[in-house]
């Protein structure tokens, strides 16, 4: 990610450390997602290939 945006990478940073219930695989495509947002590079198939790796909790608990 350029420098330019070194308060988003600390964002992306802190926010993929408090996603332990999600992959290794989810967190670096996600990272790259958005990475890509900020140039512009962006297509529907990213943002897809996101949501499918993404694991949500059917948890009622929480």
């Amino acid at each position: 990610m350029p420098a330019v945006y070194p308060d988003l990478e600390s964002a992306i940073a802190e926010t993929l450390e408090a996603a332990r219930d999600q992959n290794a695989e989810f967190k670096r495509r996600l990272r790259r997602l958005i990475e890509n947002a900020t140039i512009g590079n962006l297509a529907d198939d990213d943002v897809a290939e996101v949501i499918e790796l993404a694991s949500v909790s059917d948890d009622e608990d929480e």
